[in-house]
Formats: C-alpha cells, structure tokens, sequence
C-alpha cells in the first residue's frame, strides 16, 4: 500500500504543500488575510472590492471574511468607503501600506519561483504547471465526486 501511486500522490501532495506553508516568511500578516489583500489590490480597480466576492472566490463564509476585513481594516492594509448606491455595501481598497506589502510579496514569490525554475529546469517546469493546472481544474470542477 505503502508504495501505491496514490500513496505517493497524496504524501508528495501533503509534503509539497506543508513546505510552501512551513516556508518562513516576512509577512506581517496571516496567510488568509495575504490572499485577501492580494485579490483586494488587483481587483479594486475604480469600484473597490465587496466582501461578497471574496466569500465567493476563496469559498468561505462571509463571517470568516468579515474577520479578514476587520484585521486588515485595523493594521491600515485597506479602507472602506461608502457607495452612494447602496448604503449597506463598503467597497473596499487597499491603502499604499496594502499596495507595498503586495509589491514586495510578489517579488519574494517571484524570486522563489525563478529559484525553483532555476532548479528544476524550464521544461520540467512546464510539464509541471500543466499537470498542476488541470489538478487544479479538477479539483475546481468537483470532478472527484465520490
């Protein structure tokens, strides 16, 4: 069993992600509050962001994304304004001090990439993200129904 494809699968799964959330990092902030930010800056554009599109990408209750909201709002990583259309709706934005800790996360990705490029080498690479990818799409799909 132990040496089963699926065995190795699901181990190699674990430990691969377990490294990447095991990495140190400098970040300020939980990995949750990251990923918000993220979507935040690269999708405010002139509208802001409603915390109903964060529940509905990242797939969590928008009570867990309230808490997001709050501790960002709170360190000054995003703001809230009032839309004139609708007064129960706060688009959100990220501050310059949001837009700064994004910037400087996306180089430290990028430099880990090119690293792991670097070493696994450009084909491999891309046989990888192709495989990830459709992983992806399926898992996305909920095409392992059982």
């Amino acid at each position: 069993m132990k040496n089963s494809l699926t065995y190795r699968l699901s181990e190699v799964m674990s430990a691969f992600c377990r490294a990447n959330m095991n990495r140190k990092s400098n970040l300020p902030i939980r990995a949750s509050e990251m990923g918000a930010l993220i979507y935040i800056t690269l999708n405010a554009g002139s509208n802001g962001v409603r915390a109903v599109e964060l529940s509905e990408y990242f797939g969590i209750r928008k009570s867990s994304i309230s808490e997001i909201i709050n501790s960002l709002e709170k360190q000054g990583y995003i703001e809230r304004t009032s839309s004139s259309n609708d007064k129960r709706s706060s688009p959100l934005f990220p501050t310059e001090k949001g837009k700064v800790l994004v910037n400087n996360a996306f180089q430290d990705y990028h430099a880990i990439s090119n690293k792991l490029m670097e070493k696994i080498g450009i084909e491999k690479c891309e046989e990888f993200l192709q495989m990830l990818e459709t992983a992806t799409k399926i898992l996305q799909n909920g095409d392992l129904e059982l």
